[in-house]
């Protein structure tokens, strides 16, 4: 047995490996200002904040209160009276990575954005979806 370890190229993991985001994981959101058609143009940016801390592997990666962005879409509804909303190009910013979104957990679910309006304020609550497995830097 000795012997073999000798001659082995297996490397054993001493060290931790390198966090990784995981695709699906869920991200609550806020919307920073009024969303709505009067205040906001068709197909502008918005800014959102984290509304609580983002894990992975256990660690905090983004602490409540971390920016995100994106474009918000308007669409009429058949009818003219109902207004569809949906985002695109969402992503978290993650010190110098930008952390891409999606609205749904899996990435071959097709949905409706969903959200809820914050009372009289016009801002909204969202829960979005990390696109894709994100390797993070390890945790200094």
């Amino acid at each position: 047995e000795f012997v073999l370890r000798k001659v082995s190229t297996h490397v054993p993991k001493m060290a931790q490996s390198q966090p990784v985001l995981q695709a699906g994981t869920p991200v609550t959101l806020i919307s920073t200002e009024d969303l709505s058609t009067k205040t906001t143009t068709n197909s502008g940016p918005i800014d959102f904040t984290l509304a609580s801390d983002v894990r992975a592997g256990g660690a905090v990666v983004a602490k409540a209160g971390s920016q995100a962005t994106g474009r918000v879409v308007y669409t009429a509804a058949p009818g003219g009276k109902a207004i569809k909303i949906d985002l695109e190009r969402v992503h978290l910013t993650l010190g110098t990575m930008d952390v891409p979104l999606r609205s749904t957990q899996t990435r071959t679910g097709a949905g409706t954005l969903v959200y809820h309006r914050l009372e009289h304020s016009g801002r909204i609550v969202i829960v979005l979806y990390v696109d894709k497995d994100v390797p993070l830097p390890p945790a200094q």
